[in-house]
C-alpha cells in the first residue's frame, strides 16, 4: 500500500484547514456557527487541532481561558507550535494591572476583550526578526512525562480577585496567546490523558475526526471516544462535533489492512 497514504491513515494532512478554506481561513465558516454565548473564561480542549490553526482562531473570538489542542501526529504539533509562536508575536500584549478589568469585560461579553489587537504588530516583524519568545510546552508522550520537568514545572499564573461579583473564585488570568494555547502530541482515544487535562472542560470541539477515529478503531473505538469525551466534560459543559457523512468512509477505506477490515464491518453492520 501507499505508504504516504498508510502515514495520513489518521486524517493528518497537513494544512487540512487550508485546504478546506482556500484564502483566508480565518473565514471558516464553523467560527460563526459556534454560538459565543457557550464561553465564559472556559477551559476547552480541541481533539485533533493539526496545525492548529482553528486552536488559535477559537481562542481569539471567544472568552477562553485555556484551551489544551491535542493531536495524533507529532510533525503536526510542531507546526501548531510555530503557528501559536507566530501569532503571538504579533499581538499586543495586556499590562497586568489591566488583568482585573480585562476578566470582567470577558465575562461581560462571552468573547475576547476588544482591546487585545491579534494583528497589532506587522507580519513582516516576525518573518525577520524571529518570533517573540515564550515559554513552550513540552511535547511528550505520556511515557516521557515523567522524567519531564518542564512540564511539572509548566503552573499556571493565578491570583485570587475578592470581588462578589466574580464569586470570589480563583481567576487565573492569562493575556497572550502563548498563555492561554497548549499543544500536545497524543493519542486522545487510547493514550492516558490525566496527567495533561488536570481538570474537566467547559467545552470539547471534535471537528472532522470521528471518521477517521471510527475507520480506525470501529464501533467499539468511536463509543468508547465519546465515553472518555463524556467523562473529561464538566457537567452543563458542551461537546462541539463535527460529524463525517458515510460517503467520506469510503474514499478512505482501503489505506490499510485495519481500515479495511473495519469498514467491510461497519458496512455490512
Amino acid at each position: 500500500m501507499n505508504t504516504e497514504k498508510k502515514r495520513l491513515r489518521h486524517g493528518n494532512y497537513p494544512n487540512y484547514y487550508g485546504y478546506r478554506n482556500p484564502g483566508d481561513w480565518r473565514n471558516d465558516p464553523r467560527l460563526s456557527a459556534i454560538p459565543k454565548e457557550i464561553f465564559d473564561n472556559s477551559m476547552c480542549i480541541d481533539i485533533g487541532c493539526n496545525t492548529g490553526i482553528l486552536t488559535i482562531e477559537l481562542t481569539k473570538k471567544f472568552s477562553i481561558s485555556e484551551i489544551v489542542g491535542v493531536d495524533i501526529d507529532q510533525n503536526l504539533i510542531k507546526t501548531a507550535r510555530n503557528n501559536l509562536y507566530f501569532a503571538n508575536s504579533l499581538q499586543n500584549h495586556i499590562k497586568k494591572n489591566e488583568s482585573i478589568e480585562l476578566i470582567e469585560s470577558q465575562r461581560n461579553s462571552n468573547c475576547c476583550d476588544k482591546r487585545i489587537d491579534y494583528n497589532y504588530f506587522p507580519i513582516s516583524m516576525p518573518i525577520l526578526f524571529g518570533t517573540l519568545p515564550c515559554r513552550p510546552s513540552r511535547l511528550r508522550k505520556m511515557d516521557d512525562f515523567s522524567n519531564s520537568k518542564d512540564l511539572k514545572n509548566d503552573k499556571k499564573e493565578t491570583f485570587t480577585i475578592l470581588n462578589k461579583n466574580l464569586n470570589n473564585k480563583k481567576i487565573t488570568t492569562r493575556q497572550s496567546l502563548s498563555e492561554k494555547i497548549k499543544f500536545y502530541y497524543l493519542d486522545y482515544l487510547n493514550d492516558e490523558t490525566n496527567w495533561i487535562f488536570t481538570e474537566k472542560a467547559d467545552v470539547i470541539f471534535a471537528l472532522s475526526i470521528t471518521k477517521w477515529i471510527h475507520l480506525n478503531n470501529g464501533d467499539e473505538g468511536i463509543q468508547r471516544f465519546f465515553r472518555k469525551i463524556f467523562s473529561s466534560l464538566k457537567k452543563g459543559g458542551y461537546f462541539i462535533l463535527e460529524p463525517q457523512p458515510w460517503d467520506g468512509y469510503r474514499k478512505r477505506s482501503k489505506i490499510t489492512e485495519v481500515i479495511i477490515n473495519y469498514y467491510h464491518f461497519l458496512g455490512n453492520a
